[in-house]
């Protein structure tokens, strides 16, 4: 009888300890599958789309302490009126909808069916993310900066 509980423990032990092991290591590993599903625009892209006359949402997904030291455009380099919406990664599935949220910017809710939306972080696995899940909530016209702000000032300097 103490072998068949011993023998039962292990394999509750085991079987617990194979469960609860994540599929992903860490995060970087968990942006790499979202690039699967996303769409992603290179720098010199989103450089061409800055200084042309079509609308979209450029929004950064850093941190508002990362935002303040620096973003695209920060300059007015190119469209004067294009300036990016910080919205952190970890409340960006409740403050895209938010009409409150974007009164504050002066601008509209972005429509799920036509509204471009680019996103970008510092590194572009954080953007990624990002895309994925607005695309999870019915986003469809949504790109990450690949790369992320790193990759758009190597590129446009």
């Amino acid at each position: 009888m103490k072998k068949q509980i011993i023998a039962i423990a292990t394999i509750v032990i085991i079987i617990l300890t194979i469960g609860c092991k994540g599929k992903y290591e860490n995060g970087k590993e968990l942006a790499s599958e979202a690039l699967l599903y996303i769409d992603q625009i290179i720098a010199d892209s989103l450089k061409a789309k800055l200084q042309g006359d079509s609308e979209f949402h450029l929004i950064d997904v850093r941190q508002p302490s990362e935002f303040k030291k620096g973003f695209i455009n920060k300059d007015f380099d190119y469209n004067f009126y294009l300036i990016p919406v910080n919205i952190p990664r970890g409340v960006l599935e409740f403050e895209i909808g938010n009409e409150d949220f974007w009164e504050d910017y002066y601008e509209d809710v972005p429509d799920k069916e036509n509204t471009e939306i680019i996103i970008y972080c510092g590194d572009g696995n954080k953007g990624a993310l990002a895309a994925k899940a607005l695309m999870q909530l019915g986003y469809k016209n949504v790109k990450n900066l690949k790369g992320g702000l790193k990759t758009f000032n190597l590129e446009t300097n």
